[in-house]
């Protein structure tokens, strides 16, 4: 009667694409998307099969967006897979019902923690800047952008559940702003890393390529980035935007610091000789249309080696 999915991103996920193909016909790569335009095609043609998600991990908000990622071992390219209602009742990618409790969460490891915790900050912060982002989503994203850093910490050194709680709260308001806003070269970079190699955690890679796509794109919209300071609670008063973005990098940067994240591709264990790679099929992704700034191969290249 219904498909119940208990767990992390992947797991959700997983169930999120088992509901599409028990009423739709399959395989599943044939509902690929990698532009705007893949999504506006509605290749979904059929409600999917009922799914209740609950999820255990604070970082993706699979369980309440539009959205799945599946690797394609054959391709080493994680494929986006998704699709909002595109009309009144319309078919759609997702749950019918949420059940979300922090509680869930108390068993999650440290390292865990806060890889999937830094990656609910990293929605919040490419939904915020992203290209043709709604004003609708920014009051969230903000609230997000400040939350994740008050309560990451604790919620990694203690365990605490009233950060746990707050984390799981910021994961979902970041899960609701991903169907109205897209994502940026943040995503692209590390979801293309994790196809390549898929033993990387999601939210390590995430944390890696945040700096330096940072860096790249506020030479071009220091505004927005100056934004993302202020909602980590920086004072910007006397600064430039451009200070001000630079400020915000520094207190993400301090962020990964404090929880023990990676800082490098190398640290990871990416072969430098794979770069060229990585940034010619982010090129592939749907997230990199929403990238506030242009980005080709060589400008991605140039990213990707300042992560290494």
């Amino acid at each position: 009667d219904v498909v119940v999915a208990v767990g992390g991103g992947s797991v959700i996920d997983t169930a999120k694409c088992a509901t599409l193909l028990k009423t739709n016909d399959g395989p599943l790569p044939e509902y690929e998307v990698n532009t705007p335009e893949d999504v506006t095609a509605g290749s979904i043609e059929n409600h999917t099969h009922p799914l209740i998600t609950i999820p255990t991990t604070a970082g993706t908000g699979s369980e309440v967006d539009y959205w799945a990622v599946i690797t394609a071992p054959d391709r080493e390219f994680k494929m986006a897979i998704g699709q909002p209602p595109l009309y009144p009742d319309g078919p759609y990618l997702g749950a019918d019902v949420s059940l979300v409790d922090p509680e869930l969460t108390a068993s999650l490891p440290p390292r865990q923690t806060a890889a999937t915790g830094f990656d609910a900050f990293s929605h919040a912060l490419e939904n915020h800047v992203a290209a043709g982002a709604p004003e609708l989503v920014k009051p969230y994203t903000r609230h997000v952008m400040g939350l994740v850093p008050e309560h990451l910490p604790d919620a990694y050194e203690t365990g605490a559940m009233e950060a746990r709680e707050q984390l799981l709260f910021g994961s979902h308001m970041a899960g609701f702003c991903e169907n109205f806003a897209g994502f940026g070269a943040i995503h692209s970079l590390a979801e293309v890393t994790g196809g390549m190699y898929p033993e990387i955690p999601h939210g390590e890679a995430i944390a890696v390529f945040t700096p330096p796509v940072m860096r790249y794109n506020l030479e071009e919209y220091p505004a927005r980035y100056a934004e993302v300071a202020t909602a980590m609670g920086i004072d910007t008063s006397g600064l430039s935007d451009t200070e001000a973005a630079h400020e915000a990098v520094g207190a993400v940067e301090a962020l990964i610091d404090e929880v023990d994240l990676p800082t490098s591709l190398e640290e990871l264990g990416v072969d430098e000789d794979d770069l060229p790679t990585i940034a010619e099929k982010s090129l592939e992704t749907i997230e990199i249309h929403d990238n506030p700034r242009d980005a080709d191969a060589a400008a991605l290249l140039e990213v990707a080696q300042d992560a290494y």
